[in-house]
């Protein structure tokens, strides 16, 4: 997943603009700003933009504490989307490629790779999941397939309200999953270690 993202990010960097296929699904899939596709697509899409992904995080956060009684995976669930969204503000700066000029409908500007929509929402909806496989194992591949179906979602309307190009979202979904990766493997092992030292572990519900 990391070799994709790199890869997709120094071709994107490379070509300095969107490849003809990227244009192409583009004209293929975005909705007309006067459809009911766009009316539908417009409000699921403002779903994953940084205030309300924060406002989010928050809410799952304190849940992950409450519910699962973690304040790593609870923490991981907080910095996740902020640490895709660093990483792909980032990359807007050093790849420089502009949005679609449909972008303007939907009230975008600036440069789009990668979608820091696609990133910052599938961060923190595969690092919910990760949490759950983790404390929760038997409803692993229920929360994952669910991680995923939303991601997915979110980068659809992304193209459909013509904000970003295909390899936009799909760049931004590769680099959320791959935070989310990074932040549970942290959430996980810091887990492993409040186990080991049951006084930390007590000192941590007392907190809660």
């Amino acid at each position: 997943m990391a070799v994709a993202f790199i890869v997709l990010t120094v071709v994107s960097w490379h070509r300095l603009g969107p490849s003809v296929l990227d244009v192409r699904l583009l004209h293929g899939y975005r909705a007309s700003a006067s459809s009911t596709a766009f009316r539908i697509a417009n409000p699921i899409t403002n779903a994953g933009s940084p205030g309300v992904v924060v406002v989010l995080g928050i809410i799952i956060a304190l849940l992950v504490w409450t519910q699962l009684r973690s304040i790593p995976w609870a923490i991981g669930c907080l910095v996740a989307p902020g640490i895709a969204g660093v990483i792909e503000a980032t990359l807007k700066i050093i790849v420089a490629r502009p949005r679609p000029v449909t972008a303007v409908l939907s009230g975008e500007a600036g440069n789009g790779f990668p979608s820091g929509h696609a990133a910052g929402f599938s961060a923190l909806a595969f690092t919910i999941a990760f949490a759950i496989s983790a404390r929760r194992r038997r409803h692993t591949a229920k929360a994952i397939i669910a991680a995923a179906i939303v991601s997915a979602v979110m980068a659809i309307t992304r193209v459909a309200v013509g904000a970003h190009y295909p390899t936009d979202v799909v760049a931004g979904l590769l680099l959320g999953i791959g935070v989310a990766d990074t932040v549970s493997f942290l959430a996980k092992n810091a887990d492993h270690l409040v186990e080991i030292y049951p006084d930390s572990r007590r000192r941590f519900r007392r907190a809660g």
